[in-house]
């Protein structure tokens, strides 16, 4: 079955290789095309994000917060550089100022003679001097890239990739670098880098040592062994706080139940506390649905704000999702009181442990942001810690559970027992604010007003937060 994934994957990439518009005079060694177009000539990619076999760590530059350099990446000389907004919902990376600026990420392992394709998007303004995206290795001494002068750098994003095959490099592996030098304070803007093989033997032997994840692998084995579990990771950790679900309606001492049923007649979409109640038998039913007028979208959310937060710990919850596409389940934290999008660590940011749109296509994703309003402007300000993605064998079949420890240097996220996604302070803000717990449950109101009967629901088995004794 993996096999056959790769050999599709690899397919797909040698077809988007193929229909690229290519220039074969005058090109470096190692190249065996390249080319540079506007971004609105570019067909739409619509391979998934977590299906593009990215040799890239946060080759999005999603990942980091507002720390610089992004994390994965090692930059030189990172004064007056930062992000932007990028034009596929990530962010870009912009290099500024007079003289040499460079980010380059090191650790990836490929295989001399096999093509691969560098691909992204480029802009700048008042750029004079030059620059190149690829892969070096042996200390630059071997270079595979797109090479651009001042003169070849536009105010508008043009599309630009390289077909090229790596040199042997003495050191076994191979770095990306961004590079650039300016005779003036211009600037160039990249976003959405991607290094990606063009052949099965490349796809089965590349990798990135710094990855630093197997979640694929491991979860596959664990699933085989029969060793996926729930609960906290060490013997460290003794149940502090939890609801089991059990009774006849919830918990009034540890939930706020929302209600926006006020709102009716001016929104297409309400909170009402008639989608929240127990079975009887132990669960929490979370509902998304059709109101009856036929317009109204109506869907559940609690909280323990105002009754329950807390810092630090092992909170998990046991989970069985949704069997419909246009919903979306959310299990996350949110802090008490407003947050500071210039300081996170002690006003707190949004925690999402999970997300899951389509459960049927075994995706769900964690997500850290946290945001304000700028008192000055009145304008939002926004900044993502990150989103990793993970496919699920057998998401949309049974219960799961989801987890989330919180130490004095971490996030770590975890589905079904088996690391998913770690977080350190080093390249990510971790809060010392109290956050509360958070059940919700959206959908997609215009495609939700074509189905009359419409109704999914998911159930939560239980809440656990668990705390090492001090």
């Amino acid at each position: 079955m993996i096999q056959k994934t790769l050999c599709f994957v690899w397919i797909l990439s040698a077809v988007l290789a193929a229909g690229a518009e290519t220039v074969t005079a005058g090109l470096r060694p190692g190249l065996f095309s390249q080319a540079v177009k506007p971004a609105g000539d570019v067909p739409p990619d619509n391979r998934l994000e977590i299906d593009i076999p990215n040799l890239l760590v946060n080759g999005y530059f999603r990942e980091g917060g507002n720390a610089l350099p992004p994390r994965g990446w090692v930059g030189s000389a990172m004064e007056g550089c930062g992000y932007g907004k990028g034009l596929h919902a990530g962010r870009t990376f912009q290099l500024r100022g007079k003289g040499a600026r460079f980010l380059r990420q090191n650790g990836i392992v490929m295989v001399p003679g096999e093509k691969y394709r560098v691909s992204g998007y480029i802009r700048g303004e008042n750029f004079k001097g030059d620059g190149h995206i690829g892969i070096a290795c042996d200390n630059w001494s071997k270079i595979r890239a797109y090479f651009f002068s001042g003169k070849d750098i536009q105010p508008d994003w043009q599309y630009f990739e390289v077909v090229f095959t790596p040199d042997v490099s003495k050191a076994g592996e191979y770095e990306m670098i961004v590079y650039r030098k300016s005779e003036t304070d211009g600037s160039i803007e990249v976003d959405h880098l991607i290094l990606e093989p063009l052949s099965k033997k490349g796809l089965q032997e590349s990798r990135n040592k710094f990855h630093g994840n197997k979640f694929d692998e491991n979860y596959a084995k664990a699933l085989t062994e029969g060793k996926l579990r729930s609960g906290p990771p060490s013997g460290e950790y003794r149940l502090v706080w939890s609801d089991e679900f059990n009774g006849k309606t919830p918990d009034e001492s540890k939930w706020k139940v929302y209600d926006m049923s006020a709102y009716r007649d001016t929104r297409g979409y309400v909170l009402t506390p008639d989608c929240v109640r127990l079975d009887g038998e132990g669960h929490l039913i979370m509902t998304t649905r059709l109101g009856k007028d036929g317009r109204t979208v109506e869907s559940p959310r609690i909280s323990s704000t105002g009754h329950y937060t807390f810092v630090r710990g092992y909170l998990e919850a046991r989970i069985e999702l949704h069997d419909s596409p246009l919903a979306n389940c959310s299990f996350w934290l949110l802090p008490e009181g407003r947050m500071d999008a210039n300081d996170p660590v002690n006003k707190g940011m949004e925690i999402d442990i999970m997300e899951c749109v389509n459960p049927a296509l075994g995706m769900l994703s964690h997500t850290t942001h946290w945001y304000s309003t700028d008192p000055k402007t009145g304008k939002r300000v926004s900044f993502s810690g990150g989103t990793c993605a993970r496919r699920v064998p057998g998401l949309d079949k049974g219960f799961h559970s989801l987890g989330f420890e919180w130490t004095d240097t971490d996030y770590v996220f975890f589905i079904d027992g088996v690391e998913s996604w770690r977080l350190n302070k080093k390249d990510h803000p971790v809060t010392v604010k109290p956050h509360n717990i958070i059940f919700s449950f959206g959908g997609r109101v215009g495609e939700i007003r074509k189905q009359p009967a419409f109704v999914t629901n998911y159930r939560v088995d239980y809440i656990r937060l668990y705390q090492k004794e001090k």
